[in-house]
């Protein structure tokens, strides 16, 4: 049995050993782009705010601001009677003179709040009389107000080193002014292998041949990660030349993939290409303990900063590497501090029978319901995460998982 399917490692010891092998984090090239050309990108560095955010304190409601003080143990058979004093315009500026206690200010949702009050009480809560409201509840200090700096201090990251810019920071970064953004620029070169491999073009497939789905799925889920992609082609089982596209791939980016050529085969050379290309340290993951997903490859060099990885051929197995494996690494690569894939918890619909001894992969989506439906598919499968949402997966520890029970679901 070759050397590589009598050492498998785990994913956590591939991960531990990839990262510290290789001495991630490593400083990429950076790019520094308008912040509306960074979209799905990778950020190079720390984003710090330049500002508290809000800048000011804001009312959540229409109403009025009052020092809260005031309306302490107030109830509809006692209640309490404020003069007010002043209006707050929306986008501008409150009264110059502070709130003391027993007045209040009239303020809109999002305008800012007078100092020296604490608390907003709704519209609909007050009854006004002239220039006096009546309240018969009480409310907290912080009622409707979200205090200057309460979401973001002075100096606090909107974005992290690593992170990819999305609609869930945007935002932040828009409301801090910030017009441009430094980018890491991941170069990646993808080559598919097999000399049953054609180009999606073909029209007519030769019997027993399909066509390249693997440098489709990879350059999608690649730049959708937020690396940059050049795609080499299909090679044939020929060493010579996959080793000359693989070192001319190598040269000219940062990462890379060759998705084939990794199983157990006298014509399949990514090992030996692997060995005779990298060093410092070179090869260092001959074969994963997870199905699917088993002959992957992964060497590099940590001097001239080089990683590589090679892919099972099956595209389901292809797709739980990326996920499982790559992704992480390339979170570590950067510094990205938010390591793994997302996790959580649910009911499971129908039994999932597995096998001890090898960590295993379930594509799973949820029910109407909440619970967990598992979809059990073979490696080969093209459409194994269509629909789906994440994967149950089992532990190499477990063999059967029953209907009912309560299971863990690696979201992508």
């Amino acid at each position: 049995m070759p050397e590589f399917l009598k050492s498998l490692f785990s994913r956590k010891k591939v991960f531990s050993l990839v990262s510290s092998s290789l001495s991630f984090p490593w400083s990429m090239s950076s790019k520094i782009v308008p912040l509306e050309q960074s979209f799905g990108k990778r950020a190079s560095e720390d984003i710090l705010s330049p500002l508290d955010y809000p800048p000011f304190s804001r009312s959540l409601r229409d109403g009025y601001a009052i020092v809260s003080s005031d309306i302490q143990g107030v109830s509809s058979s006692s209640p309490a009677f404020l003069r007010v004093t002043g209006e707050v315009p929306m986008g501008g500026p409150p009264p110059k003179e502070k709130g003391i206690p027993g007045t209040a200010v009239r303020v809109y949702t999002g305008g800012e709040i007078p100092s020296g009050f604490d608390c907003v009480v709704m519209e609909e809560n007050v009854q006004r009389i002239g220039n006096l409201i009546e309240l018969r509840s009480s409310a907290p200090a912080g009622n409707h107000v979200v205090s200057k700096g309460e979401e973001i201090s002075r100096g606090m990251p909107m974005l992290y080193r690593g992170e990819r810019v999305d609609f869930t920071n945007l935002g932040i970064l828009a409301s801090a002014g910030i017009t441009r953004i430094a980018l890491a620029y991941i170069r990646v070169g993808i080559i598919s292998t097999g000399d049953e491999i054609y180009p999606v073009e073909t029209r007519e497939l030769p019997q027993g041949c399909v066509r390249d789905a693997n440098g489709w799925v990879l350059r999608s889920m690649l730049e959708e990660w937020g690396c940059s992609c050049s795609y080499y082609g299909i090679f044939p089982d020929d060493f010579p030349r996959l080793h000359q596209a693989f070192s001319s791939a190598l040269e000219e980016n940062d990462i890379v993939f060759i998705s084939g050529g990794s199983s157990v085969s006298t014509r399949d050379f990514c090992e030996k290409i692997f060995r005779e290309t990298l060093s410092s340290p070179g090869l260092l993951v001959h074969g994963i303990n997870i199905k699917p997903g088993k002959p992957t490859l992964i060497g590099g060099n940590r001097v001239t900063r080089k990683l590589a990885f090679g892919l099972p051929g099956h595209p389901f197995s292809c797709m739980v590497v990326m996920l499982g494996i790559v992704f992480p690494i390339l979170n570590s690569l950067l510094g990205f501090s938010r390591i793994s894939s997302p996790v959580v918890q649910g009911i499971l619909a129908q039994d999932i029978l597995g096998k001890t001894g090898v960590e295993e992969f379930i594509p799973c989506g949820f029910t109407a319901s909440g619970e967990v439906f598992p979809h059990p598919s073979r490696s080969g499968y093209v459409s194994a995460l269509r629909e789906k949402t994440g994967f149950v997966v089992l532990q190499e520890h477990q063999e059967t998982l029953r209907k009912g029970q309560t299971v863990e679901v690696m979201l992508w």
